[in-house]
């Protein structure tokens, strides 16, 4: 039987959630039954710390409650909360002054769909916001995208001219820290030396000193990195988009 952590997944159905929004939209009653007090919700409802720019309007008094954010609408007042698993992405969102809820769970992880709907579902409750909220999700769906792009290789891809063994080593970052570089066979592994613990990846050659890495994770980054070597012919280190310039230690 799989595990869960504690406090940190749910097991439910679309039905289950409706009548959990009902609840907690009615102060912790439904169909008769008092579930929770209405102490309860309040406080799980209640601000307990400052989280600037929440919300799709980035609302600059938004706020981190027990479990779930809340921002302003408009004028309205909104309690959301997110999550998402390998394979899964879910949004519940509660409008206590409208007596209005939306639970949306979308069957992939790295998406903006719920966050599409839950703009359009505020705008018909709440009011036009005279912002382009979809244009928005659209730019953020484009850096999910980055994060599964696939290796492209071109169709004239010409072979190293830095030799496997010769890259192999030790590279630094100011940002990341330490980077090592192995063969592993025909491939080559990464290796992010984070303090005592190490976050491995690998590396795909794909034209010329340029290889693809990627991480078994995949909500990690992925992309490109270009070895470079001096005038001498001295390997310098590498230059990447996604993660910056390493140079060799």
């Amino acid at each position: 039987m799989a595990g869960f952590p504690a406090a940190g997944q749910v097991v439910s159905t679309g039905r289950d959630m409706t009548q959990w929004l009902r609840m907690m939209l009615n102060n912790g009653s439904i169909d008769g039954r008092q579930i929770l007090t209405k102490k309860t919700v309040q406080e799980i409802h209640a601000a307990s710390l400052v989280a600037p720019h929440s919300g799709p309007l980035n609302d600059l008094n938004g706020a981190v409650g027990l479990g779930c954010d809340s921002y302003h609408f408009l004028d309205e007042r909104v309690i959301e909360k997110n999550g998402a698993l390998d394979g899964v992405r879910s949004i519940v969102i509660l409008i206590p002054g409208k007596k209005a809820g939306l639970v949306v769970i979308a069957n992939k992880q790295l998406t903006s769909f719920p966050e599409a709907v839950r703009d359009e579902f505020l705008e018909r409750y709440i009011g036009k916001s005279g912002v382009d909220l979809q244009a928005r999700e659209k730019i953020n769906q484009a850096g999910w995208n980055s994060l599964i792009k696939s290796v492209e290789r071109p169709a004239d891809a010409k072979p190293a001219t830095i030799a496997s063994s010769a890259i192999a080593g030790e590279y630094r970052n100011d940002l990341y820290g330490t980077m090592l570089v192995s063969e592993a066979g025909d491939a080559m592994n990464m290796t992010f030396q984070l303090g005592p613990d190490r976050y491995p990846g690998t590396l795909m050659h794909v034209t010329n000193n340029t290889w693809y890495f990627s991480f078994p994770n995949p909500d990690d980054q992925v992309g490109y990195l270009t070895f470079t070597a001096s005038t001498s012919g001295a390997l310098t280190g590498f230059d990447s988009k996604e993660i910056g310039l390493f140079k060799r230690v």
